[in-house]
């Protein structure tokens, strides 16, 4: 069974809340029944609107960390919260309201969904002596959520593709999943279109450094770039990332750990795989946030590719 992506929407004023929520939940995605994300997995250079909106279009678990903060967030409310109740509404996905502090919470759009820990009780009410006994409740009900199917959309005639919802306005497309019967130009194209938009985001993270970090991309051809980041006018990190061909990475997108433009080693190769017919791109050496890599979509790879490119910063 894959790992059910978990959003995690939360006010920072909760952050030790959420620090509670991601230990009880360590063990379930220790053994792969899901795989959160919250806006700690963001890296520097990222689009953070961007980032959180595709996150939340794609997880098919959305929980809310529900505490007056998080009602009184205009972007956890309007943004977050909103999506994930028309997302739910849709069958896209399962919204599971954690009441995490006493608040005004049952007529909120997400009110009609059942909360956790039992009966909705505030987590940190004096209704609950033992905190663990109800974190412990939280996860077993996040488990028993990931272990049950997403309900399908009751129709999608006439609806925005869920990329196309809120999408900002400096959002970049991202490569169409191919249809079911997969053919050589599928695969093809499907390459091509990820290799692109993987440089597309190398080139707006690295245009949004700050401080004393630059960067630069250098586009050699149509099927390979490379990136560097210099902290005060010195290299702290570099890359190569082509389109693999012959005897290096064919039919993958490969990367290197230097912007010498060769292409005769590679550090990772992201190799096109056919999954029933859905086709995504699956990392041959790497892991990513510490677990084995499934097969990821051209966003899902970028992000990849540049948590490799800016780990050496932690080194220089």
């Amino acid at each position: 069974m894959n790992p059910k992506k978990l959003f995690i929407s939360y006010s920072h004023a909760d952050a030790a809340l959420l620090q509670t929520l991601k230990t009880h939940l360590k063990p379930l995605e220790r053994v792969g029944t899901i795989a959160p994300w919250f806006d700690g997995y963001l890296l520097p250079g990222d689009d953070i609107d961007f980032r959180v909106r595709s996150a939340l279009q794609g997880a098919e678990l959305i929980a809310l960390l529900i505490s007056p903060d998080f009602l009184a967030s205009d972007y956890c409310y309007e943004v977050e919260m909103e999506t994930a109740v028309a997302r739910d509404e849709r069958g896209e996905a399962r919204v599971i309201p954690i009441i995490a502090r006493e608040c005004q919470w049952h007529s909120a759009p997400f009110g009609r969904l059942l909360a956790v820990p039992t009966d909705g009780k505030p987590i940190m009410s004096m209704q609950w002596p033992d905190k663990d006994a109800a974190w412990t409740i939280v996860a077993k009900g996040i488990e028993a959520a990931a272990k049950s199917p997403v309900a399908s959309p009751a129709s999608s005639q006439g609806e925005a593709s869920p990329a196309s919802i809120n999408a900002p306005r400096s959002s970049r497309p991202m490569p169409v999943v191919s249809p079911k019967r997969v053919t050589d130009r599928d695969r093809d194209e499907f390459k091509q279109s990820a290799f692109d938009h993987i440089a597309r985001r190398f080139d707006d993270s690295l245009a949004a450094l700050a401080g004393d970090l630059s960067g630069s991309l250098r586009r050699i051809d149509a099927n390979r770039f490379t990136a560097t980041i210099y902290r005060s006018g010195s290299k702290v990190a570099a890359c190569t990332v082509w389109i693999g061909g012959g005897s290096w990475g064919a039919n993958s997108i490969c990367y290197v750990g230097n912007d010498s433009g060769e292409t005769n080693s590679m550090n990772e190769s992201l190799s096109v795989e056919d999954r029933d017919g859905d086709l995504g791109l699956k990392p041959q050496f790497a892991s990513v946030h510490g677990r084995s890599a499934g097969m990821l979509d051209a966003d899902q790879a970028a992000e990849h590719l540049w948590a490799e490119f800016v780990r050496r910063l932690k080194h220089n």
